[in-house]
C-alpha cells in the first residue's frame, strides 16, 4: 500500500495539540509536561475550566499525585 488512508484533520501540523494535553482525574485541571530547557518548569497546569475536557486523557497531574 502506496499511500496511508489520513482518518484525522491536522492540517499541517505536526504539534497535535489533544495528544499532549491531558485532563486532571483528580481536580479536574488541565496540564502538559513541557520542555524544562525552554520553559524552566517541567509541567503547565492551566486554571479549572481554561481547556476543553472533550477528547483528552484522564491522568492525575503531577499536584494531585
Amino acid at each position: 500500500m502506496l499511500f496511508k488512508q489520513i482518518t484525522e484533520d491536522k492540517r499541517g501540523r505536526k504539534y497535535v495539540v489533544d495528544e499532549h494535553l491531558k485532563i486532571c482525574s483528580k481536580c479536574g485541571r488541565g496540564w502538559e509536561n513541557v520542555n524544562k530547557r525552554i520553559y524552566h518548569i517541567a509541567h503547565i497546569i492551566y486554571p479549572l475550566g481554561a481547556i476543553p475536557a472533550i477528547g483528552k486523557k484522564k491522568i492525575p497531574c503531577p499536584q494531585c499525585r
